[in-house]
């Protein structure tokens, strides 16, 4: 009985029916098919969801950020335009066209002019206006701008041992600096506007060949330079002489103590 029973097991585990607990090799088979005709279609599916994620990040990412840079540029600009006001004069000269010879010739070194000279000078000069603190010149510069001062006041300043000292103050109807038609055009002192300043702007170098040009021009402008530098000339040694003066007169002092 043992042994006939014995062999319908073997007889049944040959042709391949499942026995309790035991799963024959044709059964594994086909489980693996099964599973690998499933999940190769998921895999596949999810590893081509994962790159078109992907790739949509790396390509959304910069174009996110250059949508980002032009709105955040497009709305600067809007917040900038209501804040405008008009142009800055803050530092620098605001030009405008509005001058007229007469003002000219009001200026020192354009006083001897007549009409139609002034008219050429000031074909070629610009008003400008600038604010109180606005550097109009610097020291140890080169000169390419003679500024005739219209309005306001500037003070000429230079630097010393013991710091910077005033050396005048330039009024409306002088011109300012002189040194940039006279000599090698270097500045020796620096121009600032001390309250709000309207000057006429013109070029040196143009107005240099204008009198050399026009010698009639050029004789009254120069002429006018060599009166002005004459008079600060006899200015300097009358204030040298009164300083030497008070100088001497402190020493007696203190040697008669």
């Amino acid at each position: 009985m043992h042994n006939e029973e014995k062999r319908r097991l073997e007889t049944r585990n040959d042709t391949g029916f499942t026995l309790k607990g035991w799963t024959p090799p044709l059964g594994r088979v086909v489980l693996f098919a099964l599973a690998a005709a499933l999940l190769i279609p998921v895999l596949t599916v999810l590893f081509i969801s994962t790159y078109l994620i992907v790739f949509l990040l790396v390509l959304a990412l910069p174009i996110a950020g250059l949508v980002s840079m032009l709105l955040t540029d497009r709305g600067k600009g809007r917040r900038e335009e209501r804040r405008w006001t008009g142009p800055s004069t803050e530092g620098t000269p605001a030009p405008t066209t509005v001058f007229t010879p007469e003002q000219l010739t009001s200026v020192d070194i354009f006083r001897d002019l007549t009409g139609a000279q002034a008219r050429r000078v000031a074909d070629m000069a610009q008003l400008q206006r600038f604010e109180p603190g606005s550097i109009i010149a610097e020291r140890a510069t080169h000169g390419d701008t003679v500024f005739a001062i219209l309005a306001g006041q500037v003070e000429l300043h230079t630097d010393s041992g013991a710091g910077e000292v005033t050396v005048r103050i330039v009024e409306a109807g002088e011109a300012l600096p002189l040194a940039a038609l006279v000599g090698d055009g270097e500045l020796i002192t620096s121009a600032r506007a001390m309250t709000a300043v309207e000057a006429a702007a013109l070029p040196a170098d143009a107005l240099k060949r204008l009198c050399h040009d026009e010698p009639d021009i050029g004789r009254k402008i120069y002429a006018a330079i060599a009166e002005i530098l004459a008079e600060r000339y006899r200015r300097m040694l009358s204030r040298l002489a009164t300083t030497y003066r008070d100088a001497m007169a402190r020493t007696e002092l203190w040697a008669n103590v």
